[in-house]
């Protein structure tokens, strides 16, 4: 349970990931984000966050339940493209979007989209409120969830709105396929996959859906998409054109990538790029130093 504790340096730091994700949400008022009613610190010096109910579950939870047709997927990409968007234009970054903090109503019509857990989202360089930019982890450790990553995040480099951009392509492909284009290995393999390997292809799913989805996940961030919102125009007009051609789609029944990811550690006993190039040096000796393991 969160206290405020200043003998504990552990409780020190979730107290800093409250007052931030307090401060950075009173910065953005949206429909697709959740609204904070009040917060403060109890008699029994307890922070409290009271925020708006959502009678509802996170996407994670649906897809492990539903298969979501390519009109859901359309409808839940553009409604949380529009919650990026407004904390983008903030100079906000999310640094952990996935499924388990999507929130979805399912009980009104049409549905309600929400984006919740700011727990470590973080104002970019000179923006207005730099206050809240105080570095909370140590040097060296990354956080997030790492299924959900960024290159540039799994490495420790500088981000900025491209990173979501990648993480909102991570979902959108474990949406459309049922699984996770880099899971089921060790938490360094799981890194060296989103830095280096190439997406495992998604089966049964038209070329203009694979296309919008496999440039959300360019390795750099130059080469994606530049904002939500042009990320969810382009899967909605993916979407029409295979609609308009009468393309069967099967989603969720994708082959899963656990059998390309299991042993990726095995492949990396050397450099695959320029950067890594140095025979004195394997490329996993060059992460895991970088990386602080």
């Amino acid at each position: 349970m969160l206290t405020v504790n200043e003998f504990d340096p552990y409780a020190q730091t979730q107290y800093q990931y409250f007052q931030r994700e307090v401060g950075l949400l009173k910065k953005v008022s949206h429909p697709n984000i959740i609204h904070i009613l009040d917060s403060g610190i109890s008699d029994e010096a307890y922070p409290y966050l009271i925020t708006d109910y959502i009678d509802g579950q996170s996407l994670k939870s649906i897809m492990k339940t539903q298969t979501l047709s390519l009109e859901k997927i359309d409808y839940i990409l553009q409604e949380i493209a529009k919650a990026l968007q407004a904390i983008h234009q903030q100079k906000i970054i999310h640094r952990d979007f996935k499924p388990q903090n999507i929130l979805i109503s399912q009980k009104q019509q049409p549905e309600i989209v929400k984006l919740v857990d700011f727990g470590i989202a973080k104002m970019l360089h000179g923006s207005e409120g730099e206050s809240y930019l105080h570095t909370i982890t140590s040097k060296g450790i990354i956080t997030g969830t790492l299924q959900y990553m960024s290159p540039e995040h799994c490495q420790g480099n500088p981000l900025d709105e491209r990173t979501d951009i990648y993480s909102m392509g991570i979902t959108l492909y474990e949406m459309v396929s049922g699984h996770l284009p880099f899971d089921k290995a060790s938490s360094l393999g799981i890194i060296l996959m989103h830095v280096e390997a190439s997406v495992p292809k998604l089966e049964n799913i038209p070329k203009p859906i694979e296309s919008v989805i496999l440039r959300a996940l360019e390795k750099l961030p130059e080469n994606r998409f530049s904002s939500a919102i042009e990320f969810s125009q382009a899967f909605s007009d993916a979407v029409k054109e295979v609609k308009k051609i009468g393309t069967v789609v099967i989603l969720g029944n994708g082959a899963s990538a656990d059998e390309e990811t299991k042993d990726y550690l095995s492949d990396f006993t050397e450099a695959p790029t320029e950067e890594h190039k140095n025979p004195q040096k394997p490329f996993l000796e060059t992460i895991k130093e970088k990386l602080k393991f």
